[in-house]
């Protein structure tokens, strides 16, 4: 148990960091400004870091890191890859402008839309609960 209290200041620690970057650094109108990092920031991180909590209050230490992991990890790729859609969009429009079409203002805010946390980061992270529920239970299983 001790154990898992340490694990749990550590993990807390990340999240803290992890809101204080976003906040002074990736935040909304910030120099390096991230739109994933910012909505999520707005949002408490989806309140993983209570779902982290209770992972290790029920012994799941695996699933608890993993939840953490997979918060940040999926910030980074969600807004890589949003910020790629949005790029690629934007992209067509601008030749189908420089072609002479006419493209309207529901088209251009379609293709701005940013889609780094739903389902992108949601689906990542998931993905990462799992594998930590599966490794606490090859763990447990082994002892």
């Amino acid at each position: 148990m001790k154990r898992n209290r340490i694990l749990f200041v550590i993990l807390l620690t990340v999240y803290i960091v992890g809101t204080l970057l976003c906040r002074f650094y990736f935040g909304d109108g910030m120099d390096y400004e991230s739109y994933t990092a910012g909505w999520l920031f707005r949002r408490s991180f989806m309140y993983t870091w209570l779902i982290m909590a209770v992972f290790l209050l029920i012994n799941k230490p695996f699933a608890a890191t993993f939840t953490t992991i997979g918060c940040f990890l999926g910030m980074v790729v969600g807004d890589i890859t949003g910020s790629m859609i949005i790029d690629y969009r934007l992209a067509r429009i601008e030749n189908l402008v420089n072609a002479g079409q006419i493209v309207d203002e529901d088209t251009i805010y379609f293709a701005q839309t940013h889609y780094g946390i739903l389902p992108i980061w949601f689906i990542f992270i998931i993905a990462m609960i799992v594998v930590g529920l599966v490794l606490d239970y090859k763990v447990s299983e082994g002892k």
